[in-house]
């Protein structure tokens, strides 16, 4: 452990009066130091968290249970309001509490496998106890996002609720645990992945929930649970088809998302009843999900080049819009968009090391990189078509010659 931090720990503890008179807490932390085999770590966070332990006896009230943490300002951030998170002041305080080799002289040891899965659960209980169809009442199908007030949002899914939301498959990822068909995960799901969805789209974080079920979908062996494997997948399916409409109108999820499902969703099947009783007659759909898996929309025009990030991650795409939009190529979520007002982009690519989305593009008589002029082209240099891979452009003109220019930090061209 590095000389500042248990400098600073310490300092912090003996200096802190509700934990005792300062002689108190230095002698406190000396008979730690007497033992020569006692590790820093044991030094530096024992002594904090033994006083916890002074007078316990049975299980702790609420309001005892905040008087314990406010002695530990010396290893915790503690915010003065109750709905902040609480943060560790430096990461070697998680080493020291899931340290293996502290497990018997370590009464706060945590046996951190099984406290994700204990974790996991508390939250599948408290979605199961918490979720439902159009969990805000608003009984209109086309509301929108956008037009309802956040705080209003946070009286329906409260903070745990959004915690429980947004990381119960990580919970679950982390614990190392065994999912199997018409267990309790299978169950949670075949009752509630709508309303999931749902409040995801209300609290605006569907993006993080399509790459949860990707997670979760990895933790399933086909061979081994081929039920819940299939109804995962195709979760996955149902979720990025229509990631726009659960961003923009989550309660289309009961109505667009399940009329245009394909007639062998497991999703459709399963949550057929679901689907308003005001539509009639519903449309003819394929069997079967498509190859296309999902549609990038927020273009209002036509989109004429587009390229990955050399490592896969982000999808670049340039439009007639005059403008210029970042994705995220797993969930499909704009990430950026660049706004140009006078030219159209011809085409697009990113640098090669894929740290910067340098886009390069023809407009006209000009080059441009971003926003700015860069190359004018002289009449008889201009291109009919255009394309970009890294930083070379290649120009096709109506002589039926092609140009090839590398654009570095000096323009110049290449033969």
């Amino acid at each position: 452990m590095p000389l500042f931090i248990f400098t600073t720990t310490i300092y912090r503890f003996i200096c802190d009066r509700r934990c005792g008179q300062p002689n108190e807490q230095l002698t406190k932390v000396l008979k730690y130091q007497t033992k020569s085999q006692v590790s820093k770590l044991n030094t530096t966070y024992l002594p904090v968290l033994n006083q916890l332990l002074v007078g316990v006896t049975g299980p702790e009230k609420r309001g005892t249970v905040e008087s314990r943490t406010d002695l530990l300002h010396s290893v915790l951030s503690i915010p003065s309001r109750s709905n902040h998170p609480i943060r560790l002041l430096h990461l070697s305080f998680r080493d020291f509490l899931v340290d293996t080799d502290k497990r018997e002289i370590n009464p706060f040891w945590v046996e951190e496998k099984q406290v994700h899965q204990r974790i996991a659960t508390r939250c599948i209980r408290l979605l199961y106890s918490s979720l439902k169809q159009d969990i805000r009442g608003l009984e209109t199908p086309g509301a929108l996002v956008t037009d309802v007030a956040s705080n209003r949002v946070d009286q329906y899914l409260p903070l745990e609720v959004k915690y429980a939301c947004l990381y119960w498959i990580q919970h679950l990822q982390r614990s190392g645990a065994q999912l199997r068909d018409s267990g309790q995960v299978h169950q949670f799901l075949e009752v509630h992945l709508l309303h999931w969805l749902e409040a995801l789209g209300w609290i605006g974080k569907t993006s993080e929930g399509i790459l949860a079920i990707y997670s979760l979908e990895s933790l399933i062996p086909a061979n081994r649970s081929p039920n819940l494997h299939a109804f995962v997948h195709d979760a996955k399916r149902f979720a990025l088809s229509n990631r726009s409409a659960i961003e923009q109108a989550p309660l289309q999820l009961y109505c667009s998302a399940l009329l245009f499902a394909p007639e062998m969703s497991i999703i459709r099947r399963e949550f057929k009843e679901l689907v308003p009783h005001w539509i009639q007659r519903q449309p003819r759909v394929r069997s079967n999900w498509s190859a296309a898996l999902q549609t990038l929309e927020g273009h209002s025009d036509y989109v004429t080049s587009a390229a990955f990030s050399p490592d896969g991650k982000q999808v670049i795409s340039g439009s007639d819009d005059k403008t210029v939009r970042l994705w995220d190529a797993v969930t499909g979520a704009a990430l950026q968009t660049l706004e140009l007002h006078s030219s159209n982009v011809r085409s697009v690519a990113f640098s090669p090391h894929g740290k910067l989305s340098t886009t390069l593009f023809v407009s006209n008589e000009w080059i441009r990189e971003a926003q700015v002029n860069i190359l004018w082209l002289p009449p008889d240099h201009r291109a009919t078509s255009v394309a970009v891979w890294n930083q070379i452009i290649v120009l096709g003109h109506s002589s039926g010659n092609i140009s090839f220019l590398e654009i570095t930090k000096g323009s110049k061209f290449i033969q």
